[in-house]
């Protein structure tokens, strides 16, 4: 009869999976801030035609979201996110930039301690 007891540890798929999410991450949202960098400061708070949302509005709701998603939801990493108010806000792109860098500091943090357990489904 064949031993088939384990011999190694078991592999892990947490620090791959780890990479390709971050990976993901970053590019996404490096594209969503290329994306707003284009904007002149003039425009930013414009709403377009047939548009209620401003180029800002949806720059800040994504990036919230990411951080609460990602850094929060995934990486326990608490927000003071109002996501009703992401969707009445406006500022400027110095302002932006600060809440990617937040973002991607959130990122950053939240797949440097991937684990097993954030693979395990929750009770919530």
């Amino acid at each position: 009869m064949a031993d088939h007891t384990q011999t190694t540890a078991p592999t892990t798929l947490a620090p791959a999976i780890a990479d390709d999410l971050h990976t993901l991450a970053t590019a996404l949202l490096g594209d969503v801030m290329a994306t707003l960098e284009q904007f002149p400061e003039s425009r930013l708070n414009s709403s377009f035609p047939g548009y209620g949302n401003t180029a800002y509005t949806l720059g800040f709701h994504l990036l919230g979201s990411a951080a609460y998603w990602i850094g929060e939801v995934v990486g326990h990493q608490p927000t003071e996110r109002v996501r009703a108010e992401e969707f009445g806000s406006s500022g400027t792109l110095n302002d932006l930039r600060e809440r990617y860098r937040d973002t991607l500091g959130r990122v950053e943090r939240t797949f440097a301690a991937f684990s097993e357990d954030n693979l395990k489904p929750t009770s919530d």
